[in-house]
This record gives C-alpha cells, structure tokens and sequence, in this order.
C-alpha cells in the first residue's frame, strides 16, 4: 500500500529547545523553503540586477550583531530580503550552512538541524554593517541596492541607509461624530425619493 503524508502546510509545527532553555518552533528544511518561498511571492528578494536601485519601507531584523573587524567595530544589521545571489553563490557561509544540515539531516538532531538551517537563513538574507548600533528591531529604513565583488565572490548589501519614519496619524480635534444626531436628523423619505447610486465597473477605486 502507498504510504500517505500529511501537507506540510497542516503538519503540526514542531519545537526545539534551544541552549538557553527557551522552546520555539524549530527550523527545518521544510520550514525554510516555506520561510523562503513565501518571502520570494511577497518580493522579498534582490537580485544582481537590482543593483543601484533605491528601496524603501525594509524593515530591520534584530537590533545589530557587534564584530571587531580590520576596520574596527561593526555592527551588522539584516533586513527582511533574501539575496538570490547568495542564495545561488558559493559563498563560505552558505557552503558551511549547508554541511551542517546535511550532517543534521543525517544524524536526526533537532537542535543541530535548527542552528544550521538558522546559519543558513542569516547567509541568503540581505546585511549591512555601520560603526554604531543606529537600528532596533522592525525599524523601517530606505536604502540603495549595492551589489559588491569580493574575494569569496559576489554579495547583495546596502548603501547610503537612512530611518524611514512611519506616517502617524494624529488626533484630529476638528472632526466630531454624534450618532444619536444622525439619527434624530435622519428623514426615511430619503429612502424613497433617492436611489443608491449604481458602481460604475469600469471606475476605478
């Protein structure tokens, strides 16, 4: 008999304990192509030929890893973008990524499978770095593509990056509803001597 299984979109999601005790839902293959694929539909990716082009409303993720590197501390901040170029590349961190989850796979280990498939995401995932810890989580920024060539090939960062305010809308003292007013005012014959007005299917909304 054919053995059946269950889609993965209702498998139920399963969870890993990290090192520090905390429980979350555990990273797997099947995750990550779901994670990835899901961002590529929504455009949630760059290409080479993206390179130049000015990009706003990205959003921050985490809030800056510190390095000390040849020109001093940096702190590397992602963004909710995949590179297709690091995704295509050979680039040590994707290549070390992927050892690691075929040495998870073949062992079964959970938490092993969840930190690799966790390296492998920061990998593919578009980064930029500054001198200062500037961004926190979910910050919305504007920046220029920049596609770069480096020893280890090529590689998608960003330039010229800036904070992005969100439009907040304020109170707007000059406008006030009174329902019970629309109601003593409102005259039924209206109903009668006016005609809702038919949508027009070729107008635009």
């Amino acid at each position: 008999m054919a053995q059946t299984t269950t889609p993965a979109a209702t498998q139920e999601r399963v969870y890993v304990t990290l090192e520090d005790g905390r429980s979350v839902p555990a990273l797997t293959i099947d995750r990550v192509n779901s994670i990835i694929n899901g961002m590529v539909k929504n455009g949630k990716v760059l290409t080479a030929e993206d390179n130049g082009k000015y990009i706003k409303g990205l959003k921050i993720v985490g809030d800056g890893n510190a390095y000390s590197g040849p020109i001093g501390l940096r702190y590397i901040y992602n963004v909710d973008l995949l590179s297709h170029v690091a995704y295509t590349g050979n680039g040590p961190k994707k290549m070390e990524a992927l050892a690691a989850i075929q040495k998870a796979k073949e062992s079964g280990d959970l938490l092993d499978m969840h930190n690799a498939c966790r390296e492998f995401m920061n990998a593919i995932t578009v980064s930029f770095s500054l001198p200062s810890q500037k961004f926190t989580n979910n910050q919305l920024i504007k920046a220029q593509v920049d596609l770069v060539t480096t020893d280890n090939g090529s590689l998608i960062t960003l330039k010229n990056v800036a904070e992005m305010e969100a439009e907040t809308l304020k109170p707007r003292a000059e406008i006030k509803y009174d329902l019970s007013a629309l109601v003593d005012g409102f005259n039924p014959t209206e109903l009668i001597s006016k005609k809702a007005p038919i949508a027009d299917e070729n107008a635009l909304s």
